[in-house]
């Protein structure tokens, strides 16, 4: 099933998928998050293959998308402070490079939980 956008889902879009994610987040918030960060929009629920032959050598961010980095950090931030895990895969389809998009998530994540630039407690 191809899924909209996070922020689309949360913002009660009337399509099924949207209708039947919103459900299932509503119903378990706050608890525990799993997700996959697998292609980037883009691409289309198709673009799989297109994709790949665009990011190898998957190296560098060459589609960067802060929309989906904001949204999955907010909704991690929130889920660390309720106290309970946060779980996320990112594939190299994501934005071009996995563990260069794992470094921005955290990033965005940490100015999440703290921001107001403050150290954070060691």
């Amino acid at each position: 099933m191809w899924l909209p956008p996070c922020a689309t889902q949360l913002s009660g879009h009337k399509s099924y998928a949207a209708y039947i994610s919103l459900r299932l987040l509503r119903a378990s918030w706050p608890g525990p998050f799993v997700c996959r960060w697998n292609l980037h929009r883009k691409h289309g629920a198709c673009g799989y293959d297109d994709a790949k032959k665009v990011y190898q050598p998957f190296n560098e961010l060459v589609d960067p998308d802060p929309a989906t980095r904001n949204m999955l950090a907010q909704i991690i931030a929130r889920i660390a402070e309720a106290g309970f895990t946060a779980h996320v895969t990112i594939n190299n389809k994501a934005e071009g490079s996995a563990p260069l998009s794992v470094v921005e998530l955290a990033k965005v994540v940490v100015s999440c939980l703290n921001p107001r630039g403050a150290d954070p407690p060691e």
